[in-house]
């Protein structure tokens, strides 16, 4: 099963690799982007990262935003505020996959002060404030089903 994830942000909040790599650290994460990993990818392309030294990935790819391909609720509206750019993430149904996508999306949402809308948050956005700290529970919770990279990338 596959698992999208979208951070929402203002082109003049985007953050460099330097600054993300630095924000992943920052943040408590042990987590390695590829060298090749751009953070302007407009097509979808998985990137295979390190989690804590394990394989993971995702796929990536950034794009803008346009309110018609969401049904937001009015509460949701105020959690966006106005987002002229949208990253989409997409994992397999894989722990280590899970971990990986948690770990950037949370952060990048966080340095962005942005909001993040994921399958696998039961369809609710969060805020900047709240995404590291979800994140880090999920991923708490989920090591006991951590068992190599997905069989869906090999």
């Amino acid at each position: 099963m596959a698992m999208q994830t979208y951070v929402f942000f203002t082109k003049d909040s985007a953050p460099t690799i330097e600054e993300l790599k630095d924000a992943i650290k920052e943040n408590g994460f042990e987590f390695e982007l590829p060298a090749e990993f751009k953070l302007d990818c407009s097509e979808p392309t998985f990137f295979k990262c390190n989690f804590e030294t394990l394989e993971s990935g995702f796929d990536y790819f950034l794009g803008l935003y346009n309110s018609d391909d969401f049904d937001w609720e009015p509460e949701d509206l105020t959690k966006l505020k106005e987002p002229e750019i949208v990253a989409a993430f997409n994992t397999y149904s894989n722990a280590q996959e899970i971990a990986g996508m948690l770990t950037v999306s949370s952060v990048l949402t966080k340095i962005t002060n942005g909001a993040m809308y994921s399958d696998f948050f039961d369809d609710e956005l969060w805020t900047s404030k709240d995404c590291i700290e979800i994140s880090k529970e999920i991923i708490e919770n989920s090591r006991d089903q951590f068992s190599g990279p997905s069989k869906m990338r090999s």
